[in-house]
């Protein structure tokens, strides 16, 4: 594998978030907690499981009992934002750090269950470039629901 690659697959992921983000541009924040059976909310709380893992870990350890309390609409939903984007840029600088020579490791094996053949680095890669694209479209379909149920 060469460095043109990862090049690829960044630009890949790159194009993804930013769909993701354009998909959230006309949102307001009471729009994010509607819809039928995932809310723009569930989508990006779906993308986004590090705030579910820190308060699930605390659960375990008992060093708390509940799971924090929602925020106003607003502050959860630009946190949402926030940390999406946080995650975003802490992926692209990890992408660019790989050795091109990894990029041809298997990092997956085969599932034939699930008829998922064994992955490398870079086949795994391209297909999560694609992960934020799928959730934008259904971010703009939720979003035209809500809006035209009236």
């Amino acid at each position: 594998m060469s460095d043109k690659d990862i090049l690829i697959v960044i630009e890949q992921f790159q194009k993804s978030h930013e769909a993701l983000l354009d998909s959230l541009g006309e949102v307001e924040p009471k729009e994010a907690f509607e819809g039928s059976q995932w809310s723009i909310s569930d989508v990006l709380i779906h993308l986004n499981l590090s705030k579910f893992i820190d308060a699930l870990e605390k659960i375990v350890s008992q060093e708390s009992l509940m799971l924090p309390k929602y925020e106003t609409l607003e502050v959860a939903f630009q946190s949402y934002i926030s940390e999406i984007k946080i995650n975003h840029e802490r992926l692209i600088e990890l992408l660019q750090r790989i050795p091109s020579d990894m990029l041809d490791k298997k990092v997956t094996e085969c599932n034939p269950e699930n008829n998922y053949p064994a992955l490398t680095l870079l086949d795994l890669l391209k297909r999560m470039s694609k992960h934020e694209f799928v959730h934008a479209q259904q971010i703009v379909n939720t979003l035209t629901e809500v809006r035209n149920k009236d």
